[in-house]
């Protein structure tokens, strides 16, 4: 679990990913994290991540 700060959903909020609300924060926390991966079965999150050099995995795919 992440705290959802004020300066993370200003982020997801000022993005321009595209994205709705739930991904585009999932997005930024990832990214604020520096996570290694990011497990997903959305194909926007999946393409928006694998451009901006995220690693993904999705299961069953």
């Amino acid at each position: 679990m992440v705290d959802a700060d004020r300066p993370l959903m200003i982020r997801a909020a000022a993005s321009r990913w595209g994205l709705r609300a739930a991904d585009a924060i999932h997005v930024a926390t990832a990214l604020a994290l520096e996570c290694d991966a990011v497990i997903t079965y959305d194909r926007e999150m999946l393409d928006l991540l694998t451009s901006i050099g995220v690693r993904t995995l999705s299961p069953g795919r």
